[in-house]
């Protein structure tokens, strides 16, 4: 078992407060909001929203963005030994008479069985002045975990309970991330549930103009399986909006670059 809690400074969140309006919202894979989510709460004008990531990287760098929104990569599955990150972003905390904003998480995960794997008390996600109104914060704190050798495969439940202390409101989020055994180096593996990750979709997308038709567009992934390499090769069979089924070979590069090495139609 792996457990950090890893912080930000102040300044660096002050600087990352981008304006994302006032609605915390989660949309599926087709784009579209979701209609009840635990890994959102609202009470009054204080609202959290939890989610994961395995590259905080990538997050905080869409998160600097100084646009009138920010598209975050979020996963739900991760690999043995790969480490995932907890966060929450949050908006209406009250001030106090110093204007500053004061929000506490206890972070707690359970392993498939329904048992405590990991506890946090106290993660200090902002102790100073909100972001602007209108605007989402993102909390300084985020916990990783990383299931090691030997540990149980599966679902892991994260309930965050998410405290404003000025105004004395909890909000409880939860979700759940799946762990998978990690693959072998060559070897090919199913990608679980593809439709649903978000990366992935983005890859066919920008492998669709391979396609010798006007604008292909993207209905579904119905099969997905993944190789390690020097980067990641996909297979896929994909569903276009017209009805036509493919099945593509695309070479996900270190550089972010890709190459699609097999391209055709089933029939």
């Amino acid at each position: 078992m792996a457990v950090r809690l890893v912080t930000i400074g102040a300044f660096a969140l002050a600087m990352l407060a981008a304006p994302l309006g006032a609605q915390l919202q989660a949309t599926d894979a087709a784009g579209k909001a979701a209609v009840h989510d635990d890994s959102i709460a609202n009470q009054g004008e204080f609202g959290v929203m939890q989610f994961a990531t395995t590259d905080p990287q990538a997050m905080w760098d869409a998160w600097a963005q100084a646009t009138a929104g920010v598209e975050i990569q979020t996963h739900r599955t991760t690999a043995r030994n790969q480490p995932i990150f907890t966060f929450i972003a949050f908006r209406g905390c009250k001030v106090d008479a110093k204007g500053a904003c004061h929000l506490a998480a206890r972070f707690e995960v359970f392993d498939p069985s329904g048992k405590s794997y990991a506890v946090t008390e106290g993660a200090a996600l902002i102790d100073g002045r909100p972001p602007p109104p209108g605007n989402i914060g993102m909390g300084r704190a985020s916990l990783g975990i990383r299931v090691e050798a030997g540990e149980p495969l599966g679902p892991y439940k994260v309930i965050v309970r998410t405290t404003d202390t000025v105004a004395g409101i909890t909000l409880t989020t939860q979700s759940i991330l799946t762990i998978v055994e990690a693959p072998s180096v060559g070897g090919w593996q199913p990608v679980p549930n593809p439709n649903a990750d978000q990366a992935l979709r983005k890859l066919a997308i920008r492998a669709l103009p391979k396609i010798s038709r006007k604008k292909p567009r993207l209905a579904k992934i119905e099969r997905a399986e993944s190789q390690v390499v020097a980067g990641t090769n996909y297979r896929l069979v994909v569903r276009l909006r017209d009805g036509t089924r493919w099945i593509m070979k695309i070479w996900h590069k270190l550089d972010g670059t890709i190459e699609v090495s097999e391209l055709a139609q089933l029939i």
